[in-house]
């Protein structure tokens, strides 16, 4: 016998049509069809770490159910970050999950998996989330079951400062200087790639409003307790002032990478002159006598 076009998995009635043979009469019997069963993908639990820190690996456990009448083959288990406890595909993936190699109809699996907490994180409170065959590899009942939230964690991230800077006391307008800064990870999260700038500044105190100098220089990232020195090379170009002024340094100017405090990232400013140039006389030639009214000639070095 043939199941209707749509008939959902399960038991179903239909007739069947047959000969009686002893005596010749048509008859219908009803037949008992069984239709091959599709599986439904469901998580009933997922448990992991209450915090974390970016950079850094955490272990996950979920608990998954074959609520369906089909046998579900190998799929995967992705895990995510959410801001909210409504876990959709939306949200952050995790790099690292869980595989399930089978689940029989009725049939339960615990599944443990690590994911990877990147540091382009911002420090805050997440949820831990799940979906089930995140890869859509099972063809399911309800593909909008599969998702489901766990406990909240707080992640943080890194601190930068500007813990030394190393610059000469005076610097000539119009030429070069090398300036030498340590920067420190005082966080407890992996930094990822910053950059350094240096700036000049009427005042100590550093801000990306002051007049940057030079290129800035690029870190590839700091774990957390290391420090990295940056070498920059400033030109004193001619559109800086004169005078006393302050040269410092400000760590992941352009906030790249998020902090736990955005708020440190700059050093004191050091004292530095700029030397412009000082014009002064050390020559003059001319006549020794001349009429009213006539023109001399002065040569000056």
């Amino acid at each position: 016998a043939e199941a209707a076009a749509g008939a959902l998995p399960g038991i179903h009635g239909n007739a069947m049509v047959f000969s009686n043979t002893l005596s010749g009469v048509a008859q219908s019997r009803p037949a008992v069809l069984e239709i091959a069963g599709i599986p439904d993908l469901v998580l009933t639990q997922l448990r992991g770490p209450t915090n974390g820190v970016t950079g850094d690996s955490i272990a996950l456990t979920n608990i998954e159910i074959n609520a369906g009448r089909g046998a579900a083959e190998l799929h995967y288990i992705n895990y995510v970050l959410s801001t909210d406890s409504l876990i959709t595909s939306n949200d952050l993936i995790l790099s690292g999950g869980s595989w399930n190699y089978g689940l029989q109809p009725g049939e339960s699996a615990t599944n443990t998996g690590t994911a990877s907490l990147p540091v382009s994180l911002t420090s805050g409170v997440y949820y831990l989330g799940a979906i089930a065959d995140g890869w859509d590899e099972v063809a399911e009942t309800n593909e909008n079951n599969n998702s489901i939230a766990g406990n909240q964690i707080v992640i943080q991230g890194p601190d930068l400062v500007v813990s030394a800077v190393y610059a000469p006391s005076a610097a000539a307008a119009g030429g070069s200087i090398s300036i030498t800064g340590i920067v420190a990870n005082i966080g407890p999260g992996r930094a990822g790639w910053h950059r350094v700038q240096a700036f000049l500044s009427a005042d100590p105190v550093i801000t990306t409003g002051d007049h940057s100098i030079g290129d800035a220089d690029w870190s590839s990232g700091l774990n957390t307790g290391a420090s990295n020195t940056n070498i920059l090379w400033a030109w004193m170009g001619g559109d800086i002032p004169w005078g006393a002024c302050y040269l410092g340094l400000i760590a992941d100017v352009d906030n790249e990478a998020p902090e736990t405090n955005e708020a440190n990232n700059a050093s004191a400013g050091l004292p530095i002159t700029i030397l412009g140039p000082d014009m002064v006389p050390i020559h003059v030639a001319g006549p020794t006598n001349t009429t009213v009214g006539s023109s001399i000639t002065v040569t000056g070095i």
